[in-house]
Protein backbone atom coordinates (compact mmCIF):
# COMPACT_ATOMS: atom_id res chain seq x y z
CA UNK A 1 0.00 0.00 0.00
CA UNK A 2 1.41 3.64 -0.79
CA UNK A 3 1.01 6.82 1.14
CA UNK A 4 -2.26 7.53 -0.12
CA UNK A 5 -3.20 4.54 0.91
CA UNK A 6 -4.29 2.83 -2.66
CA UNK A 7 -3.16 -0.90 -2.65
CA UNK A 8 -2.52 -3.11 -5.36
CA UNK A 9 -5.13 -3.31 -7.77
CA UNK A 10 -6.22 0.09 -7.36
CA UNK A 11 -7.72 2.25 -9.65
CA UNK A 12 -4.41 3.75 -10.58
CA UNK A 13 -3.32 0.40 -11.30
CA UNK A 14 -6.16 0.00 -13.99
CA UNK A 15 -6.91 3.61 -15.03
CA UNK A 16 -5.23 6.41 -16.80
CA UNK A 17 -6.19 9.02 -14.42
CA UNK A 18 -4.06 12.33 -12.25
CA UNK A 19 -5.05 12.36 -8.78
CA UNK A 20 -6.36 16.14 -9.86
CA UNK A 21 -8.36 14.40 -12.47
CA UNK A 22 -10.60 13.18 -9.81
CA UNK A 23 -11.97 17.01 -9.03
CA UNK A 24 -14.01 17.09 -12.25
CA UNK A 25 -17.60 15.42 -10.89
CA UNK A 26 -17.94 13.33 -14.50
CA UNK A 27 -14.29 11.60 -14.51
CA UNK A 28 -15.50 11.28 -10.62
CA UNK A 29 -18.47 9.58 -11.46
CA UNK A 30 -16.66 7.11 -14.18
CA UNK A 31 -13.89 5.96 -11.70
CA UNK A 32 -17.05 5.22 -9.39
CA UNK A 33 -18.65 3.36 -12.00
CA UNK A 34 -15.61 1.59 -12.60
CA UNK A 35 -14.42 0.99 -9.73
CA UNK A 36 -17.94 -1.04 -8.92
CA UNK A 37 -17.81 -2.66 -11.79
CA UNK A 38 -14.37 -3.83 -11.80
CA UNK A 39 -14.10 -4.84 -8.03
CA UNK A 40 -11.25 -2.46 -7.47
CA UNK A 41 -9.75 -1.45 -4.01
CA UNK A 42 -11.01 2.17 -3.21
CA UNK A 43 -9.89 3.66 0.01
CA UNK A 44 -11.31 7.16 1.02
CA UNK A 45 -8.69 8.34 2.35
CA UNK A 46 -7.18 9.26 -1.00
CA UNK A 47 -10.22 10.88 -1.94
CA UNK A 48 -10.19 13.27 1.01
CA UNK A 49 -6.47 13.86 0.49
CA UNK A 50 -7.60 14.67 -3.42
CA UNK A 51 -11.07 17.18 -2.59
CA UNK A 52 -9.23 19.26 0.49
CA UNK A 53 -5.68 20.12 -2.07
CA UNK A 54 -4.95 23.11 -2.89
CA UNK A 55 -1.97 25.04 -4.38
CA UNK A 56 -2.39 28.75 -5.34
CA UNK A 57 -0.39 30.54 -7.43
CA UNK A 58 -1.99 34.38 -7.05
CA UNK A 59 -2.09 36.02 -10.69
CA UNK A 60 -0.53 33.15 -12.61
CA UNK A 61 -3.05 33.42 -15.19
CA UNK A 62 -0.94 31.06 -17.60
CA UNK A 63 -1.31 27.96 -15.76
CA UNK A 64 -3.14 25.34 -17.20
CA UNK A 65 -5.84 24.24 -14.55
CA UNK A 66 -7.19 21.33 -13.80
CA UNK A 67 -11.08 21.43 -13.61
CA UNK A 68 -11.69 22.32 -10.01
CA UNK A 69 -15.07 22.68 -7.98
CA UNK A 70 -16.14 26.86 -7.61
CA UNK A 71 -16.73 26.70 -3.84
CA UNK A 72 -12.32 25.73 -3.90
CA UNK A 73 -10.46 28.49 -4.94
CA UNK A 74 -8.84 28.31 -8.20
CA UNK A 75 -4.91 27.86 -8.14
CA UNK A 76 -4.54 31.01 -9.86
CA UNK A 77 -7.25 32.79 -7.44
CA UNK A 78 -9.26 33.71 -10.61
CA UNK A 79 -12.29 32.33 -8.71
CA UNK A 80 -11.63 34.64 -5.71
CA UNK A 81 -14.82 36.95 -5.43
CA UNK A 82 -17.07 33.35 -6.06
CA UNK A 83 -15.24 32.19 -2.79
CA UNK A 84 -14.83 34.66 -0.87
CA UNK A 85 -18.90 35.18 -1.48
CA UNK A 86 -19.02 31.98 -0.21
CA UNK A 87 -17.09 32.66 2.83
CA UNK A 88 -19.20 35.75 3.43
CA UNK A 89 -22.43 34.01 3.81
CA UNK A 90 -20.84 32.03 7.10
CA UNK A 91 -21.13 34.82 10.08
CA UNK A 92 -18.21 33.26 11.90
CA UNK A 93 -15.59 33.55 8.82
CA UNK A 94 -17.38 36.85 7.64
CA UNK A 95 -15.87 38.12 11.35
CA UNK A 96 -12.50 36.25 11.02
CA UNK A 97 -12.13 37.52 7.51
CA UNK A 98 -12.70 40.95 8.27
CA UNK A 99 -10.99 41.12 12.44
CA UNK A 100 -8.00 39.52 9.46
CA UNK A 101 -8.93 41.77 7.09
CA UNK A 102 -8.38 45.26 9.36
CA UNK A 103 -5.37 44.15 10.99
CA UNK A 104 -3.25 42.98 7.65
CA UNK A 105 -4.56 46.24 5.17
CA UNK A 106 -4.57 49.87 6.42
CA UNK A 107 -7.39 52.21 6.55
CA UNK A 108 -9.74 48.17 6.00
CA UNK A 109 -13.60 49.35 6.81
CA UNK A 110 -15.66 46.43 4.73
CA UNK A 111 -15.68 43.77 2.34
CA UNK A 112 -18.34 42.90 -0.24
CA UNK A 113 -19.62 41.09 -2.70
CA UNK A 114 -21.95 41.18 -5.69
CA UNK A 115 -23.59 39.18 -8.40
CA UNK A 116 -23.87 40.38 -11.83
CA UNK A 117 -27.25 39.99 -13.07
CA UNK A 118 -26.00 39.79 -16.58
CA UNK A 119 -23.92 37.12 -16.44
CA UNK A 120 -23.85 35.70 -12.95
CA UNK A 121 -20.00 36.53 -12.45
CA UNK A 122 -18.78 38.00 -8.83
CA UNK A 123 -16.79 40.99 -8.12
CA UNK A 124 -15.95 41.79 -4.72
CA UNK A 125 -15.14 46.01 -3.42
CA UNK A 126 -12.93 46.46 -0.46
CA UNK A 127 -13.93 49.63 1.32
CA UNK A 128 -11.36 51.72 3.00
CA UNK A 129 -12.04 54.56 5.81
CA UNK A 130 -10.94 57.33 4.15
CA UNK A 131 -12.88 56.81 1.02
CA UNK A 132 -15.94 56.84 0.34
CA UNK A 133 -16.44 54.61 -2.64
CA UNK A 134 -14.99 50.97 -2.61
CA UNK A 135 -12.11 49.64 -4.69
CA UNK A 136 -12.94 46.89 -7.07
CA UNK A 137 -10.13 43.59 -7.36
CA UNK A 138 -8.91 46.01 -10.18
CA UNK A 139 -7.96 48.99 -8.59
CA UNK A 140 -6.69 47.01 -5.38
CA UNK A 141 -2.51 46.55 -4.87
CA UNK A 142 -1.53 43.08 -5.64
CA UNK A 143 -0.51 42.67 -2.11
CA UNK A 144 -4.03 43.33 -1.05
CA UNK A 145 -4.99 40.58 -3.55
CA UNK A 146 -2.43 38.20 -2.30
CA UNK A 147 -3.41 38.71 1.28
CA UNK A 148 -7.66 38.33 0.45
CA UNK A 149 -6.26 35.13 -1.73
CA UNK A 150 -4.70 33.53 1.13
CA UNK A 151 -7.13 33.91 3.66
CA UNK A 152 -9.60 32.67 1.22
CA UNK A 153 -7.29 29.59 0.68
CA UNK A 154 -7.70 29.11 4.60
CA UNK A 155 -11.30 29.91 5.24
CA UNK A 156 -12.59 28.04 2.49
CA UNK A 157 -13.60 25.05 4.10
CA UNK A 158 -13.79 23.72 7.52
CA UNK A 159 -12.08 20.35 6.67
CA UNK A 160 -8.85 19.89 7.10
CA UNK A 161 -6.79 21.14 4.03
CA UNK A 162 -2.95 20.65 2.48
CA UNK A 163 -2.13 24.42 1.29
CA UNK A 164 0.91 24.82 -0.96
CA UNK A 165 1.24 28.76 -1.67
CA UNK A 166 3.80 29.62 -3.73
CA UNK A 167 5.20 33.20 -2.88
CA UNK A 168 3.04 33.99 -0.06
CA UNK A 169 5.58 37.12 1.01
CA UNK A 170 5.12 38.88 -2.77
CA UNK A 171 3.89 42.38 -2.54
CA UNK A 172 3.33 42.18 1.01
CA UNK A 173 5.14 43.98 3.87
CA UNK A 174 7.35 42.41 6.48
CA UNK A 175 4.79 43.20 9.52
CA UNK A 176 2.14 41.76 7.57
CA UNK A 177 4.00 38.54 6.39
CA UNK A 178 4.86 38.41 10.62
CA UNK A 179 0.51 38.58 11.00
CA UNK A 180 0.09 36.26 8.45
CA UNK A 181 2.59 33.62 9.76
CA UNK A 182 0.61 34.01 13.59
CA UNK A 183 -2.79 33.87 11.54
CA UNK A 184 -1.93 30.08 9.99
CA UNK A 185 -0.41 29.41 13.35
CA UNK A 186 -3.75 29.60 14.62
CA UNK A 187 -5.49 27.50 12.62
CA UNK A 188 -6.25 23.79 14.08
CA UNK A 189 -3.03 21.84 13.73
CA UNK A 190 -4.63 19.15 11.09
CA UNK A 191 -3.99 21.76 8.65
CA UNK A 192 -1.00 21.09 6.53
CA UNK A 193 0.64 24.95 4.92
CA UNK A 194 3.01 24.97 2.77
CA UNK A 195 5.09 27.74 1.25
CA UNK A 196 7.41 27.98 -1.16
Amino acid sequence: MDSYGIGQNSIHDKMDISPLDLRDIAVWNNVKLDVAKNNLQYDDDFEIFVNNFSRIFVGKKELKRAAQAQNRLAADASNLAHVLNLILQDEYKKEELIEWLSMLIPEFENIEVKQSNLDGSFEFFLYEKTHNKPFSKHLISDGTYNILSILAAVLQSDSPQFLCIEEPENGLHPHVIQLLVEFLRKKPKIWDIIFY
